[in-house]
């Protein structure tokens, strides 16, 4: 979506750098930052809706990956109709209940949600998600974008209920998760949102801005009193493979945006929005071959993954918050950022990626 992870350390020998204090004053303990476990979650963009919602996004997505080449990225959910026509509805319970099946096996700690309001369709999956008798098994968070005048409103009260849950993913002793990617959020308004979780009796959100560029990134966070950095995902570069391209510029990204501030390291799973491009629809113009990356193999993202979570550990003063963000679990026609399980054969779900994300988490070491 354009606008719309811990290794097994051995503890004698481990370098401990000292932590800088967070927002709130609070630093990890020593025996935390070598314990803890590094939590992973994933990014969800929910437009494989059908007909559903008044916004008609689900029409969109059933085009753009229409053509058979790109059912093989297609959610396993999905329905070939003929040769180039799919359709892809998940808003039932059974399929959401489904996907949180796979990512708890998987060991994926949250989803975030990017956050839509009621009835354009695209809430649909977090509100399964909060009717779903398993929804525990998987945490949830939500990445704001347009949300300033939604503070004061019904859907800001509700946001705030939400953090309330038990479900709803916390860092750093029990502050709220809080994404946010082409946001229009004021200093005053994340002011009122942290004031109305403290009448909750809950402790201040960490508020994580999204952008492309640290710079951008470290001027907004300090414009509005926001907590890190991270990003929403990663480009490829002239369709060179994935290997040579994502994992090195993000690496070197991680350490660019965490000297600015703290930040949540990220995990692009691929960059090549072909379906898009392909296709008339309204993100077309965002994307060019010049961007884009050889799809990732799975051995590609166990390494990057792993990469990821062994930086984590490692970089606790910068990744205060010891945790990871994945794009995506359902990406599947942008960046075929997708760890989803997609179409198989034999009517068997395809889960190669979502095993290589399994095997890299079976790394991290518990508490």
């Amino acid at each position: 979506m354009l606008l719309i992870a811990a290794f097994l350390v051995f503890v004698g020998g481990a370098n401990c750098k000292k932590l800088k204090k967070s927002i709130t004053g609070e630093t990890p303990g020593p025996f935390a930052q070598l314990f803890d476990k590094t939590t992973v979650g994933a990014i969800r963009w929910d437009g494989w809706v059908g007909k559903n919602g008044t916004w008609q996004i689900g029409p969109i997505v059933e085009r753009t990956l229409g053509p058979e080449k790109f059912h093989k990225r297609a959610p396993f959910f999905s329905v070939v109709k003929v040769k180039d026509s799919i359709s892809i509805d998940g808003t039932t319970q059974e399929i959401v209940d489904k996907e949180i099946a796979y990512a708890k096996d998987a060991g994926i700690d949250y989803w975030a949600y990017c956050w839509y309001p009621d009835s354009c369709g695209l809430e649909s999956a977090r509100k399964l998600h909060q009717t779903s008798l398993h929804a525990n098994d998987v945490k949830w968070c939500v990445i704001l974008q347009a949300f300033e005048a939604n503070v004061s409103t019904y859907y800001g009260k509700t946001l705030v209920e939400d953090f309330t849950r038990e479900n709803y993913q916390k860092v750093l002793g029990g502050r709220p998760l809080v994404y946010l990617y082409g946001s229009d959020l004021t200093r005053a308004g994340l002011d009122k949102l942290r004031a109305m979780a403290i009448a909750k009796n809950l402790k201040s959100p960490y508020v994580v801005v999204m952008d492309w560029g640290a710079d951008a990134a470290a001027d907004y966070c300090n414009k509005i009193g926001a907590d890190a950095l991270s990003s929403y995902a990663a480009l490829g570069k002239n369709n060179l493979p994935f290997a040579e391209v994502i994992p090195l510029q993000s690496k070197a990204n991680w350490e660019s945006f965490g000297i600015k501030k703290a930040i949540v390291p990220w995990i692009c799973t691929g960059w090549n929005p072909r379906p898009r491009m392909d296709s008339p629809n309204p993100w077309s113009k965002y994307y060019s071959d010049a961007t884009n990356c050889q799809d990732a193999s799975p051995g590609d993202l166990k390494e990057f993954l792993l990469s990821g979570i062994k930086w984590t550990i490692s970089n606790r003063d910068k990744a205060v918050a010891n945790t990871i963000i994945i794009y995506a679990w359902n990406e599947h026609d942008e960046g075929f950022g997708a760890i989803c399980p997609t179409l198989g054969t034999d009517n068997k779900p395809n889960c190669d990626r979502l095993n290589a994300v399994k095997e890299a988490l079976l790394s991290r070491t518990n508490p």
